[in-house]
């Protein structure tokens, strides 16, 4: 399941272009976020779909369904971040695994200054 130290950051280097596409996305950024201050690096599914529904409750003043943030969740911005080694997720056993990776976490660091200053 593992693909090493979970206290180790992620090595891998990856490009500015792909880092910005990554955190371009809103909701990649919060899964980031989740992952980024949760205790451990291996989470239930449905922590980080309740994160997602209570940000996008937040942001647009209803509450999304959870099937369509499983199915986004899943089927877009999980294989994104699985493809470029930041997480990797199990369907059928319904959890996710972080990979810290500094560029991702320094370049999310700085937009949350950017955020708390607008």
């Amino acid at each position: 399941m593992s693909r090493g130290n979970e206290d180790a950051p992620n090595k891998h280097q990856l490009s500015v272009d792909l880092v910005l596409e990554i955190l371009s996305q809103y909701q990649r950024r919060e899964i980031l976020r989740f992952c980024r201050d949760a205790p451990t690096n291996t989470f239930p599914m449905h922590q980080v779909i309740t994160h997602l529904r209570d940000i996008e409750a937040e942001l647009n003043d209803e509450e999304p369904g959870t099937d369509h943030l499983q199915s986004v969740l899943m089927h877009v911005h999980g294989p994104k971040l699985d493809t470029v080694g930041l997480v990797e997720y199990d369907i059928g056993e319904q959890y996710i695994e972080y990979f810290p990776n500094e560029q991702i976490e320094t370049a999310l660091e700085h937009i949350d200054r950017m955020e708390d200053d607008w």
